[in-house]
């Protein structure tokens, strides 16, 4: 289901959970581009949107982003709607 956006943190926060739960998750080829040169795996990125802090949203490229920060790792979300997020990019801090 389309979302009204920009979301509130604590509001993507529980979208992102719900995506994690029982929707899907894409990566896009940048984001695996960017994990790979930075030695970050898959489970690596979902730890860090499951426990991670999330950020105001920011517009680039058409769509409404989050940064997830948790440890070391930063990952991009853009969450096209409830049930789908696409991983745009990663990287270590």
């Amino acid at each position: 289901m389309p979302l009204q956006q920009p979301l509130l943190p604590d509001a993507a926060s529980a979208v992102i959970r719900k995506v994690l739960r029982s929707g899907t998750v894409y990566f896009s080829e940048h984001g695996l581009e960017e994990m790979d040169d930075d030695g970050i795996l898959q489970p690596d990125v979902v730890q860090t949107l499951v426990r991670g802090r999330v950020s105001e949203a920011y517009f680039r490229d058409g769509s409404w982003r989050h940064r997830v920060a948790r440890g070391g790792v930063e990952v991009v979300v853009a969450i096209e709607s409830d049930e789908r997020l696409v991983v745009v990019t990663a990287w270590k801090r």
